[in-house]
């Protein structure tokens, strides 16, 4: 692209919407500025605000997919750096008696692995701070997964770290059989617009302290 020349926007439709899409080094530069200015947004969020995030969290997760829970095997995660904690969500779904997993890693490029664990079981450390359950725990295949993220918009778009593992996981999945994809965050976390690609998985809500998202029909 000749210098200065403005990056040519793609618009294409997908599921009902429309996603912002760039060629393939303009993504790359355009997500890894977001991410610098995402990491530094959830950073800023204190301590005593996150804790009442957490907990509100938790109950607005309970409330909105109550009808969903009796029967789901319920995907979370381990809260990294300054991820909002799902921690006491974890407690709401085992007093719910909801069967929850935790992802592990299967190898760079590799949709991760779902293992059973519930608070209290014993975890290992898989590097960068991030935990999974023993490899002897059961591989059982969520019905919903609960995800972390840098940012995200308001068509529920979802900017991740960047190794394109929740990627790649949903795209498997859901070649197979229904997801429901929960994207959890601060309302600091907001951005205007994500870029995507078509690798790009959507989720299909977005749950922080204040709201819950939906991607536009």
């Amino acid at each position: 692209m000749p210098a200065g020349a403005a990056p040519l926007l793609k618009h294409v439709a997908l599921k009902g919407k429309y996603r912002v899409m760039l060629g393939t080094e303009d993504l790359a530069q355009a997500k890894a500025t977001l991410r610098r200015e995402a990491s530094k947004r959830r950073a800023r969020v204190d301590r005593k605000q996150s804790e009442i995030a957490a907990n509100t969290l938790a109950e607005r997760f309970c409330v909105t997919q109550q009808e969903n829970l009796p029967h789901s095997i319920v995907a979370i995660y381990w809260p990294i750096r300054n991820e909002i904690d799902v921690r006491p969500l974890m407690d709401l779904l085992r007093m719910k008696r909801v069967c929850a997993v935790l992802p592990t890693m299967a190898g760079p490029g590799n949709p991760l692995i779902f293992r059973r664990w519930a608070p209290g079981d014993m975890l290992v450390d898989a590097g960068f701070g991030v935990k999974e359950p023993l490899p002897s725990a059961p591989v059982i295949t969520p019905d919903v997964i609960i995800l972390p993220l840098l940012a995200f918009d308001a068509g529920c778009n979802r900017l991740g770290y960047g190794a394109g593992y929740y990627d790649s996981t949903l795209a498997a999945l859901r070649r197979e059989h229904k997801i429901l994809a929960v994207g959890v965050a601060y309302d600091e976390q907001e951005l205007p617009k994500i870029p995507v690609n078509c690798h790009d998985q959507c989720l299909d809500v977005v749950l922080t302290e204040s709201r819950e998202l939906t991607p536009p029909k």
